[in-house]
């Protein structure tokens, strides 16, 4: 009985340390200090049953000094930029010394971007996401 609840406790915690994995946040783009990282997600945009694919993003100011950034995001659906000569996808931030900014799934925080509807129809395929233009002032 004890060796199939060690077994059971052990399978448990590698299925933890796996999803764990899943959530590792990747580097997009660095320089002087400020680094911008991506993970995907599925969230729940409305506060309803709709759940969405995104790109959540975090921005992580290194540096014992104030900093501002911007950027640009690009993001193509069907192949095409959908996102590329819009300033409504131009991300401007002061982030202040050692200071980190990240989204969690709010759709009302502009660190995320849409990929795809999970459980209803989408009007469009995502195609990529990057991000242009990366700017960082002290």
């Amino acid at each position: 009985m004890k060796q199939i609840l060690i077994i059971t406790g052990f399978i448990f915690f590698a299925g933890l340390v796996n999803a764990q994995k899943n959530e590792d946040w990747k580097l997009l783009q660095s320089a002087n200090g400020i680094e911008i990282y991506s993970k995907d997600a599925v969230c729940n945009p409305a506060g309803n049953d709709v759940q969405a694919e995104v790109i959540l993003l975090k921005v992580v100011n290194t540096t014992s000094q104030k900093a501002r950034v911007s950027w640009h995001n690009q993001v193509a659906y069907n192949g095409e930029c959908k996102t590329c000569n819009n300033n409504e996808y131009r991300i401007e931030l002061e982030l202040g010394p050692n200071q980190t900014i990240e989204n969690t799934g709010n759709y009302k925080n502009r660190l995320i971007v849409h990929k795809r509807f999970v459980n209803k129809p989408n009007p469009v395929e995502f195609t990529s996401f990057s991000i242009a233009e990366f700017n960082v002032l002290k």
